[in-house]
């Protein structure tokens, strides 16, 4: 099946791209998750409360920390992933063609043309709104589902099985 796609760089689209990659390729969400209980607990085990009121104290002062220090990352994330897209004037709301073929997709952009045998792609995600067709863990195509068809996309479903 032949088709093309066009897509338009947002930053929208890159930071749900961005945020989508690092959560699924990453495990971000369980790494917080842990490192959020580990730091409970230590500061629970330093505090080692001595009756009922110093445990609740404890207890929210930890709690109030977690949240603290999880919107601090979420900042700092955000901050990265829009200075990273500011700082790409070429890729900057940039329109992308995708030329799909039986055995790979072609990637028109103002940078170049790039080249993915489907065999060779490292990972395809799937939102609700896009495909991530992943190079490699840190790089991938985005292309949005808006302008596809449904056949259109089945046909890019089955290319995780050509992986």
């Amino acid at each position: 099946m032949n088709f093309e796609v066009e897509t338009t760089r947002t930053f929208e689209e890159y930071e749900k791209y961005n945020k989508v990659v690092y959560e699924k390729l990453y495990k971000i969400k369980r790494i917080r998750i842990i490192f959020f209980v580990v730091y409970f607990l230590i500061l629970i085990v330093l505090s080692l409360p001595k009756n009922y009121a110093e445990a609740i104290v404890v207890v929210l002062i930890a709690g109030i920390s977690v949240f603290i220090t999880r919107f601090i990352t979420r900042f700092f994330v955000d901050r990265d992933i829009k200075k990273t897209y500011e700082t790409n004037t070429l890729m900057k709301d940039a329109k992308v063609l995708y030329k799909f073929s039986e055995d790979r997709v072609e990637s028109h952009s103002p940078i170049g043309i790039e080249v993915l045998e489907y065999s060779k792609m490292y990972k395809l995600i799937e939102t609700d709104t896009n495909f991530y067709m992943m190079i490699a863990k840190n790089m991938g195509f985005i292309i949005s589902k808006a302008n596809m068809t449904k056949e259109q996309i089945e046909f890019v479903r089955g290319l995780e099985k050509k992986q």
